[in-house]
């Protein structure tokens, strides 16, 4: 796990961290906010009467001290009543070290992006940087016209090859592209990024990755995994016997290539022009729907066995995934290297990438971070699990939508900054215990404890061949 780290195109942001003293919190923060934006840091919900919001303006992080941190070592400024607060942001800031290059190896990647998703596309850049010491070679595909001046303002030192996405595709190809909406157009165009990207870089190893990757290590060990083949596999290890079918045994959010897999991807490539729809019970996966059909095809295919890069919230269960101060650990103690947040978990792995993305697109170019839909939903999905408020509306509006197919208000700032007021929440905190009364009215009680089912024995099963097959 890596530790504070200093951007290099840094905002002029003002952080405000509350002392706990509410009145003279809230002078000090409206003070504070006449002279610009504010970031609002706290390690746990605040008080909803000093005027802080879900959302991207507010960063709740308790239990991650490098996050608080790396907000604290960027600032602008750093405006609190807290003598310690004051004293570790100097202290930072005093020990800030630059990074030796001198010799460590290249890592080349490439991935998509959107303008809603740059957020993504910066913590990704960002992250990698904080844990590789070596040269970055990024490519990077751009679905739209946004993508490439907000990349150059944000890195103009840096050499990143952007390819619009009209570009990689002929005019014949692309009247099926262009039919799409723009998430599966994307999806599309993940093997055709990775196929000109390959014919394009003299890297040894070109890796593809999704943006929603957390890496708590250098990838550059990565390089050598390939044995004496030219295409690196992650399988998804699923922790349910139906995933592995309906979803694949491999994920596409992390593939290597070398020279010589230039076939398997332009394979690829024409599979996600034909077909590519999340269709999950016809078999239709997006790009991740054809890649186990190339072990058929394809000779230098390699799986990457290490189980330890690529772990995500669908086999924590099988891999046995531990979450501690110092990273991330699976079964023996084998330490992550990096973790696919695709979604939630109920460990709360995934909130050390979403509160990384939130601080990135905080400190960087991006106008108003809260006007990312991707990214705003994100954060209120890492902040309901602090704050109480937060979740019991976010509840009652799933419950409205869901259950009496009501239409509901979209969700904004303003929505969530209405509904966490005082008064609102202690609005929702009487409809979540009505509900409570309703169900068990009804006798939705919790369910008894439950003799192993078929999918505790697939776990079972799975675990065995990982780490003791000389039992089978």
């Amino acid at each position: 796990m890596f530790g504070p780290v200093r951007f290099k195109t840094p905002r002029e942001l003002t952080v405000f961290v509350p002392s706990g003293d509410l009145a003279a919190d809230k002078l000090l923060l409206d003070s504070a906010r006449e002279e610009g934006p504010v970031l609002v840091a706290t390690q746990t919900a605040p008080d909803p009467r000093l005027g802080a919001r879900p959302g991207a303006w507010t960063l709740l992080v308790p239990q991650q001290p490098a996050i608080f941190q790396t907000a604290l070592l960027n600032a602008k400024r750093v405006v609190t009543y807290s003598k310690s607060v004051r004293a570790l942001a100097e202290s930072l800031r005093a020990a800030d070290p630059e990074a030796d290059v001198s010799s460590a190896q290249p890592f080349a990647f490439c991935c998509v992006a959107d303008s809603q998703y740059l957020p993504f596309f910066f913590a990704l850049v960002e992250n990698l940087t904080a844990v590789h010491a070596g040269p970055l070679e990024i490519h990077l595909l751009a679905v739209d016209s946004g993508v490439e001046p907000a990349v150059r303002a944000q890195y103009p030192d840096r050499n990143i090859r952007i390819y619009p996405i009209r570009e990689v595709w002929t005019d014949a190809e692309w009247q099926r592209i262009s039919q799409r909406p723009i998430s599966l157009r994307a999806l599309s165009c993940k093997p055709r990024i990775f196929l000109k990207a390959r014919q394009n870089s003299d890297a040894e190893a070109l890796f593809l990755l999704d943006l929603d990757i957390y890496f708590l290590r250098s990838p550059a060990h990565l390089n050598q995994a390939f044995g004496t083949g030219n295409t690196l596999f992650f399988p998804q290890w699923s922790d349910r016997f139906t995933w592995a079918r309906l979803h694949g045994i491999f994920n596409s959010g992390m593939v290597g290539a070398k020279k010589g897999a230039e076939p398997f991807l332009s394979w690829w490539s024409r599979a996600c022009w034909i077909s590519c729809e999340l269709e999950v019970e016809q078999g239709r996966f997006g790009d991740q729907a054809f890649i186990d059909q190339a072990l058929l095809y394809f000779d230098g295919i390699q799986i990457y066995r290490g189980l330890d890069e690529d772990i995500a919230p669908w086999n924590r269960r099988t891999l046995e995934v531990a979450k501690s101060e110092n990273g991330l650990h699976v079964r023996g103690g084998r330490s992550v290297g990096s973790f696919h947040a695709a979604g939630p978990d109920d460990d709360g792995i995934f909130e050390w990438k979403y509160t990384w993305d939130q601080l990135v697109a905080l400190f960087s170019v991006i106008d108003n971070p809260d006007e990312s839909r991707a990214l705003f939903r994100n954060v209120l999905e890492q902040q309901r699990r602090h704050w109480p408020g937060l979740d019991q509306a976010l509840r009652l509006r799933g419950l409205v939508e869901s259950r009496l197919k009501w239409p509901v208000a979209a969700l904004t700032p303003s929505w969530t900054e209405s509904v966490t007021r005082a008064g609102a929440t202690r609005f929702f905190s009487a409809c979540s215990a009505l509900h409570r009364v309703y169900g068990k009215w009804r006798g939705h009680s919790a369910a008894p404890a439950m003799a192993p089912t078929e999918n505790d024995f697939w776990i079972q099963l799975q675990r065995t061949a990982l780490f003791t097959p000389e039992h089978l």
